[in-house]
């Protein structure tokens, strides 16, 4: 099982004594990525939440400061930020020495829309612009072009604090790197509704969706048409890996831990190749990213080797 999960990097030897990860990715080049704040505010940061959801709270009393942790095979890069205000994050990096940081939820008042998303220069760690990418946000993936593609959970979707149009309403959204949509998951009857943006994995070629209501996974080109379907069994995962015609579904509505790896014929049809269970903790969130995946054991990055996997259940299968 080694080959699966590698224990790569020991972030007690990255994160500083006195900070904790708030919120973790993996960058379009499958870089881990960690947004580090001190302890002490890190239960305000994350908010409340339940059924992994997080509730109406937006903003935190004070604005904070926070490091991200770059973890790359040339060794770690690290910088600080600071304003930060939002709870419940996602991160990314951006082109240009720049990152991305959006708080899940946002408001809509009569003073219109709350910001959510911060935009701050790697060089300074200052805030260089700030817009708002809507409520209820589940995934956050910036691409080679400065554009952000944005997935929803139900509450963005459905709306919810104030917003009666919701910007998340179709479940994904590209948009620039200004907070303007450029592209969103199109009515098709092809496609059935987004209730729930479940997996992302974006890229600027490709951008791969498995969502609530079907348990679909599609795959759109660049141009953002669609380039294949493909209606699945697993149900309730929350992150995809794929490459060389294999998908990756990680966790399911019993057991985070879950995995299925998935042939996917040009046909729509998805042949399972193998399901298991990675040696993980309970509750244990994997990310990917193209054909990487990886997770946070306590103070341990463990990194996932996707073309290892197909190999050792393929082959096993044969």
């Amino acid at each position: 099982m080694h080959a699966l999960l590698e224990d790569a990097w020991q972030l007690t030897s990255v994160v500083p004594a006195g900070w904790l990860v708030a919120a973790y990715n993996l960058t379009t080049s499958g870089h881990p990525l960690l947004l580090c704040v001190e302890e002490r505010v890190l239960k305000e940061v994350l908010g409340t939440q339940d059924m992994g959801l997080v509730w109406p709270q937006t903003r935190v009393a004070e604005p904070y400061r926070a490091r991200l942790f770059e973890l790359t095979p040339g060794g770690v890069h690290s910088h600080e930020l600071v304003g930060l205000k939002m709870r419940a994050l996602h991160v990314d990096l951006l082109p240009d020495a720049r990152a991305i940081v959006c708080g899940a939820r946002a408001r809509f008042d009569a003073l219109g829309a709350e910001h959510n998303a911060n935009v701050f220069d790697l060089r300074s760690g200052a805030i260089v612009s700030e817009f708002t990418l809507g409520d209820g946000i589940s995934h956050v993936q910036a691409l080679e072009d400065s554009s952000i593609v944005v997935g929803y959970f139900d509450q963005g979707v459905e709306g919810a604090l104030g917003w009666k149009q919701p910007l998340g309403a179709s479940g994904l959204v590209r948009f620039d790197q200004h907070g303007n949509p450029l592209w969103r998951f199109p009515v098709s009857q092809k496609l059935a509704p987004m209730d729930e943006c479940y997996a992302l994995n974006a890229s600027l070629e490709e951008t791969w969706v498995y969502y609530y209501r079907d348990f679909a996974l599609v795959r759109f080109d660049r141009a953002g048409d669609v380039g294949g379907v493909w209606n699945l069994a697993v149900q309730g995962a929350h992150a995809v890996a794929v490459a060389g015609g294999y998908a990756a579904l990680f966790g399911s509505y019993e057991d985070s831990r879950d995995c299925c790896l998935l042939s996917l014929r040009a046909s729509g049809q998805a042949d399972e190749v193998y399901r298991f269970q990675l040696p993980l903790p309970p509750r244990s969130q994997v990310v990917a990213r193209r054909g990487h995946y990886g997770a946070l054991l306590g103070n341990s990055w463990l990194r996932g080797d996707f073309a290892a996997l197909v190999r050792a259940f393929t082959n096993q299968k044969s």
